[in-house]
């Protein structure tokens, strides 16, 4: 009898790595919306064992739940037979969707997203603003939890009753808009259906006087659901499938549609894998196309994290009706310079990738075929290399600070989120690695080897976040502030005494409003934000005798400033120039924003491997390279 192959996160290793069978195997994928018999062979042919399928209009074009206790599961099979023949002796991970089906919808009213500005009911693909409907389950339902669990536990039976079921792996659970878990319609603003009142109870919903315990409860219900269907994927499999979900988007979503539950996933042992895309504001050649996650914190609670790879090659621009905005390559070359940026960022934070054909038909190009072999080559090489982060900045992002943000601004339209795009460029290209953590990990040991910490939106920190901070303070460390820190006490009013008590700076002022210059914002729009209540000073800077706090209005503290701080601090400077970095103790990748000579420097001596040249530079602490602009280089570090 055939043994089953079994693929798990080893979650005790520090970091989470991927095994099949108990050994350790570098987890890159391709996704496709189904496996293209070209695509499939070209990319099991590079190397690759997983693979992953499926997009949310097919969920609502052929749901597997087609009555009350009925389902057909006819579809998926034919998507598994497709894979199967086009990847022989390969492993899925399918995307399964678990929206409602309309028909369920419309015998259950009463169980259906209610949103809080006027709006139509509509199916997906009517052409209307919202593509994929309005029309769909409250995450609050609990009748949809049932009714879809029980639909997720028949599935998983059929797959394991069937004769396909050694190539399944897992399964990545969705929901919410394109199956990422955001709250449907977030742009009309939360769901106020009787579901979700029976969480947010007696909360003030009403707009700008919605706190922290109003979303406390609003993202109880979309944890809720993630976990209840997670607990069945475990219970139904023996415990033998990965389960995979979208999530931890908040550097870069609105507040309704963010994810609001972020702590409690990470600690549920029911969630393997984490997924993303990375940043669609900054991700064209030159930019750095970093994460929209938090990967420190995840591997700190066991959890592998997964960059959606889904940069488009230069074949996208061939397409009938391409992309407008900049999400990806316009010629051969710096196609293969972004799927290198892809693998260089999930190699040096020791995660894993997929690479996704979006647009159908777009690595039909050998040359990036035969790159993305040489980089999974390469990927497994590194798994018996040292795979720790050697960061020496952390930067810490609050969800709780992020419900404040209404509360700060004149007209209530102001910036969503502080972890911005803007942000995170200047961070990478600051000559320096870091890692992102959310703020309530500031409490975990390891935080005290970082030389710079660095606060994004700690408006209101938890009483247990501001007495870790308070312990930080000391051994020549560095904490730089932005945007009111600490401003909101525990009774949620601004006090600038706990901003004096947090940062340690005094001669704060509580101004009505305060209107800020134009830098860091769309100037051509808005030249200048106004925080209401405002804060001055605007800038504010105190070197203590064994700590140093430095405050900034800007949200987007410039790489100047950055620079300036790491260097007082002690912080290694691998790079002068501007350009995108991305550093672990067994990997290096730079990213040139611009043509010219580029110099490394390492703070020790190490065996340097260029695997993109395929040179080997032997053992040294420094090297130059000219770079043509948009070219990228990765580096294995022994």
């Amino acid at each position: 009898m055939k043994t089953q192959t079994v693929f798990t996160v080893d979650k005790e290793h520090n970091p989470p790595r991927l095994l099949k069978n108990g050994e350790p195997v570098f987890p890159m994928m391709f996704w496709q919306t189904s496996i293209e018999e070209q695509d499939g062979r070209a990319f099991s042919g590079a190397g690759v064992e997983l693979f992953t399928f499926t997009r949310s209009f097919q969920a609502y074009e052929h749901p597997f739940y087609v009555g009350e206790d009925t389902y057909d599961f006819s579809f998926f099979d034919g998507e598994i037979e497709k894979f199967l023949r086009a990847c022989p002796g390969k492993y899925c991970i399918p995307r399964v969707f678990l929206n409602a089906p309309y028909w369920w919808l419309e015998a259950h009213p009463e169980e259906c997203c209610r949103y809080a500005l006027p709006t139509e009911l509509y199916r997906h693909g009517l052409g209307k603003q919202y593509t994929q409907g309005t029309l769909h389950e409250s995450m609050a339902s609990e009748r949809w939890k049932k009714d879809m669990g029980q639909a997720l536990r028949m599935l998983i039976r059929h797959i394991r009753n069937s004769k396909y079921a050694d190539c399944v792996a897992g399964l990545h659970i969705a929901d919410g808009h394109c199956g990422e878990w955001h709250y449907w319609g977030g742009g009309l603003k939360p769901d106020v259906s009787e579901p979700m009142k029976k969480y947010t109870k007696d909360a003030d919903a009403a707009p700008g006087k919605r706190n922290w315990e109003y979303y406390d409860r609003f993202f109880q219900a979309q944890g809720d659901a993630i976990l209840h269907f997670a607990r069945i994927v475990k219970e139904e499999s023996k415990g033998t499938f990965l389960t995979v979900i979208f999530y931890c988007y908040n550097t870069a979503n609105a507040l309704e549609t963010a994810h609001g539950a972020a702590e409690r996933i990470l600690a549920a042992p029911e969630v393997d894998i984490i997924a993303s895309p990375h940043d669609y504001f900054y991700r064209a050649p030159g930019d750095g196309g970093y994460f929209r996650n938090f990967p420190a914190s995840l591997a700190a609670h066991g959890k592998l994290f997964l960059d959606e790879g889904d940069d488009r090659t230069w074949l996208s621009l061939k397409k009938p009706h391409p992309q407008k905005r900049p999400l990806g390559a316009s010629t051969p070359e710096d196609s293969l310079g972004l799927v290198r940026r892809e693998f260089g960022n999930a190699l040096t934070h020791n995660t894993g990738l997929w690479y996704m054909d979006i647009d159908g038909n777009t690595f039909h190009d050998k040359h990036l075929m035969l790159e993305i072999a040489k980089l999974h080559r390469c990927g497994i090489r590194s798994m018996a290399k040292p795979r720790l982060r050697r960061s020496e900045v952390a930067v810490f992002f609050d969800i709780r600070g992020n419900y404040y943000l209404p509360k700060c601004y004149a007209d209530g339209t102001a910036p969503y989120c502080f972890m911005s795009p803007d942000r995170l460029r200047n961070l990478y290209c600051a000559g320096a690695p870091f890692d992102m953590y959310l703020a309530c990990d500031i409490c975990l040991p390891e935080i005290k080897k970082y030389k710079v910490l660095i606060f994004v939106n700690l408006l209101a920190p938890a009483p247990e976040v501001r007495r870790a901070v308070e312990s930080l303070k000391g051994d020549g460390r560095t904490l730089i502030w932005s945007y009111s820190s600490g401003l909101f006490g525990d009774d949620n009013a601004p006090d600038v005494r706990n901003m004096t008590q947090l940062t340690g700076l005094t001669g704060f002022e509580l101004k009505g409003k305060v209107d800020f210059p134009g830098e860091g914002v769309n100037t051509d729009v808005n030249p200048a934000c106004s925080q209401k209540p405002g804060i001055l000073p605007l800038e504010s800077e105190c070197t203590f005798e064994n700590w140093r706090s430095v405050y900034t209005w800007n949200p987007e503290p410039s790489v100047e400033m950055l620079r300036r701080e790491y260097a007082r601090a002690g912080v290694w400077n691998y790079l002068d120039t501007p350009d995108v970095l991305q550093v672990s103790d067994g990997a290096l990748m730079i990213h040139a924003a611009a043509a010219g000579e580029k110099t490394i420097r390492l703070p020790g001596p190490k065996h340097v491997s260029d695997i993109t040249e395929g040179k080997d530079l032997g053992e040294c602490v420094s090297w130059t390279m000219d770079l043509k602009a948009h070219e990228t280089r990765i580096f294995l570090l022994d």
